[in-house]
């Protein structure tokens, strides 16, 4: 069942929602390319590690504080049908698991990398190391032989897709969300996808090599089936404002829809 919003649901956005958003939705598009992909040409799911400040506990990892010896039993003695001895886990550490992209490969005994697709996290827009380590990988992909693709679905954070922020403000004003394409033959340009809270979200293009047509890869399909297959109806208040709020017009927009839906009184 499709949400209430034409294309991205703001309320997604939220700190809450947000990893399982991004884990669930690379899968389901990873999936969509390879059933159109042509022969010869596979997208498979590939993860980094990232490392966050101390004061930001987003994805805990677990550190080992004390053994216990399961085989005493809680009274010191030995009982039947016990589990075997674990390890008692109590303190946190300031680790984020690891962030999915896409890469789609050749086939071939090379597997070379032809397309890099990226879903944007906090992590990437926030200061500090994820951000930094994602610029690293950007430039990395924007001057390697393959076509680099940044979807952004995320109002909150600073500007980070290559392409210029303020040229597509010219361009496009009043986008709230983006997808950018750097193909491999571009020197510096950028093909982009911008759109607004109240519109579908766009069928891009996934350029593969020289001579092979492009893919078209309809965003608004992953994001359905993420949103239904997630029961995300069931943990959304949609009387409250989305987080990160809007204001103005579209605030009063959002406003509309959800009362036209039966969503707010």
């Amino acid at each position: 069942m499709p949400g209430p919003f034409p294309g991205m649901d703001p309320y997604l956005e939220s700190p809450r929602h947000w990893r399982n958003v991004h884990e669930s939705m690379i899968p389901y598009m990873r999936d969509m390319l390879n059933s159109s992909l042509p022969s010869g040409y596979v997208a498979t799911i590939n993860e980094r590690l990232c490392v966050i400040p101390g004061d930001r506990k987003i994805y805990p990892d677990l550190t080992v504080i004390r053994s216990v010896d399961t085989a005493k039993g809680r009274g010191g003695t030995a009982t039947l049908a016990t589990p075997d001895s674990y390890l008692h886990i109590a303190s946190l550490l300031d680790e984020v698991p690891g962030e999915s992209y896409i890469e789609i490969i050749t086939a071939d005994s090379d597997r070379r990398v032809v397309t890099v697709v990226e879903l944007l996290s906090p992590t990437n827009k926030a200061p500090g190391s994820g951000h930094e380590e994602y610029r690293a990988k950007q430039r990395e992909a924007l001057h390697s032989q393959a076509h680099f693709i940044e979807i952004d679905l995320l109002r909150a954070g600073r500007h980070t897709a290559a392409a210029d922020h303020e040229e597509i403000r010219k361009k496009r004003p009043g986008w709230h969300y983006l997808v950018s394409l750097h193909r491999a033959e571009y020197e510096s340009g950028f093909d982009v996808w911008a759109w607004s809270v109240r519109d579908r979200m766009p069928r891009i293009a996934i350029p593969l090599e020289p001579g092979v047509p492009d893919v078209v890869l309809d965003l608004q399909t992953p994001f359905d089936r993420n949103y239904d297959a997630g029961r995300f109806p069931q943990q959304i208040d949609y009387r409250k404002d989305p987080d990160p709020p809007f204001t103005g017009e579209d605030a009063a927009w959002i406003d509309s829809l959800l009362r036209e839906k039966g969503l707010r009184d």
